[in-house]
């Protein structure tokens, strides 16, 4: 028997629990599609919210790669000023020209201070 985890149904990308803990544990798509033995695409669409409907045993393989609960991976509720704080410093430093020694530099230095609290 399969059972199937259910979420709402809009068809926009927007970023899941899954995406920010991705990013906290600096793990990629590929990667994570690797250890959990799922198809890249399908990680993907679960990540950006697409696919809000999967089977329980494919979360548990997604959880066992990431090392999470099912709860912390794709439970309800919000996810933590730190972690979307990590997540959005991240996306910018991956914006940054490789050139911009000092933008780099500012980036990493509010990472080590919101993680070292």
């Amino acid at each position: 028997m399969a059972y199937v985890i259910r979420g709402k149904k809009d068809k926009k990308k927007h970023k899941t629990k899954l995406n920010y803990l991705m990013v906290e544990k600096r793990i990629s798509i590929t990667k994570l599609a690797e250890i959990s033995g799922l198809e890249r695409p399908q990680i993907s669409n679960i990540a950006s919210g697409l696919h809000t409907n999967i089977f329980l045993n494919n979360a548990k393989r997604i959880c066992n790669a990431l090392g999470t609960s099912l709860d912390e991976t794709f439970g309800e509720g919000e996810v933590d000023l730190k972690t979307r704080l990590l997540t959005e410093i991240d996306a910018k430093i991956e914006k940054l020209d490789e050139r911009d020694a000092e933008g780099h530099l500012w980036y990493n230095k509010f990472k080590d201070i919101i993680l070292s609290k």
